[in-house]
């Protein structure tokens, strides 16, 4: 039995009505963020001290350099230090072989040792009151010859008076003469004072050997005058060097400093005395103190850069000449600043303003920028601390319908916050010049 007509045109209208439906969600589907309200998150404005910053780039430099060598010549044993390392004043940094010289001490102190128990043993046969008074005047007399040279010293050098050299001397000749008295009282034993006296004499002349084998020994080292870095080392262990050759430089830590060629334009913000940080990932530690020790009055005329130098105030495991680094100046402190996220801004025409929510839709609240970095911005005007404005302002305009969304917890702890890290912060009108400066920046307070 065959379809009727009436059938067929009542399934072709069915099918008109599904696929009408679908097309119709399908066109529901694609416009609905024209008629549904955009969601969007809101961040409160925060009212911060910020610090103004300069961002550059320098390197690191050495003011008076030493070469270190050896007061012998030898073979090389040891060498303790490679370049870069920091090594501390009197700190052993090259050891040539010093077995003879080793040998001498060791003879010269059998020798002292065997002349000290003969004067133990000697003590005992006399008076030991005579000898102790003995011992203990020649021990004066070596003590007050030290303080009368030290306060003749310090009167050559304008820092002594003439009075303290008549005092020193004094009690220099007390000394003397009080040695004399008890020298005398020793002979008066008879052959055992005199013995003694020869065996007090003994000592002290091997005492003397003993010093001058261990100065010898002491030659053949290599040490550190003063506290600093290993700016290069020419020397291998095992090698055969003479008596004065240059086997190290040492940098000085006073003697460290930063080189940096900010911007002319910087000029005027930069002082002596302002504190910076130092950074740089080859260090891979916490930035390091410093501060702006000098600025030289010239201006490169092709470059158009200064040329300032900074001091460290620290220095850690890995700073060495040479190095390049990371400078951020603290110039000032801009206080009771609006501060924003940059992506809560919208600028076009040199116009800049922020989106705030009021009944549902977008309003427009514009704003005079202060200072400017990556992720954040102060804001002189426009807008108050306290009030809530759209955090991302990308793609809306004002008057649009809008439905606020709630941020996670992390979000808004983070939204609108200046880094206090080095290097990360809110730059200024100062842009950055050809000499390799970063543009002014403010960071969150005192770093």
């Amino acid at each position: 039995m065959g379809e009727s007509s009436a059938d067929r045109g009542g399934r072709r209208w069915w099918w008109r009505i599904v696929v009408g439906v679908v097309l119709l969600g399908a066109l529901v589907w694609l416009t609905r963020g024209f008629w549904l309200p955009a969601e969007v998150e809101l961040v409160e404005v925060e009212e911060r001290d910020v610090v103004e910053t300069l961002l550059t780039t320098g390197r690191l430099t050495v003011r008076g350099t030493r070469g270190l060598g050896p007061e012998v010549a030898g073979r090389v044993e040891r060498v303790l230090v490679e370049e870069g390392d920091r090594v501390e004043s009197g700190a052993v940094l090259v050891e040539l072989n010093a077995s003879d010289a080793r040998l001498g001490l060791e003879s010269a102190g059998a020798a002292l040792a065997e002349a000290e128990a003969r004067l133990e043993g000697l003590r005992r046969t006399v008076r030991p009151v005579a000898v102790v008074a003995l011992e203990q005047s020649r021990l004066d007399v070596e003590r007050t010859a030290r303080e009368l040279s030290r306060a003749e010293g310090l009167l050559e050098r304008g820092a002594g008076t003439a009075q303290a050299v008549d005092a020193a001397r004094d009690a220099f000749r007390a000394a003397e003469l009080a040695q004399s008295r008890a020298e005398a009282e020793v002979r008066a034993l008879g052959s055992r004072g005199a013995e003694v006296l020869a065996a007090l004499a003994q000592v002290e002349r091997l005492g003397v050997e003993v010093e001058r084998a261990s100065q010898r020994v002491g030659r053949h080292a290599v040490t550190s005058p003063l506290a600093g870095l290993i700016a290069m080392r020419d020397v291998e262990e095992g090698e055969v060097v003479s008596a004065g050759q240059r086997l190290l430089m040492l940098a000085p830590l006073e003697g460290l400093e930063i080189r940096v060629q900010p911007d002319e334009r910087e000029l005027a913000r930069l002082e002596v005395g302002q504190r910076a940080w130092v950074g740089s990932e080859v260090l891979g530690t916490e930035p390091l103190p410093a501060r702006v020790d000098r600025i030289l009055p010239a201006v490169d005329p092709q470059r158009g850069t200064l040329d300032a130098r900074l001091v460290l105030e620290g220095v850690s495991a890995g700073v060495r000449p040479n190095l390049t680094v990371d400078v951020e100046v603290e110039l000032g402190v801009q206080p009771s600043q609006a501060v924003v996220p940059a992506s809560a801004l919208r600028e076009e025409g040199g116009a800049a303003w922020v989106l705030v929510v009021v009944e549902g839709r977008l309003e427009r609240r514009d704003v005079e920028i202060g200072w400017r970095g990556e992720s954040d911005v102060a804001l002189q005007s426009g807008i108050s601390s306290g009030e809530r404005i759209v955090r991302e302002a990308s793609g809306l305009e004002a008057g649009q319908r809008v439905r606020v969304r709630e941020a996670e917890a992390g979000a808004r702890e983070a939204g609108g916050a200046l880094s206090g890290s080095a290097g990360a912060g809110v730059t200024g009108p100062g842009s950055a010049g050809d000499g390799g400066a970063g543009a002014g920046s403010a960071d969150e307070g005192a770093q």
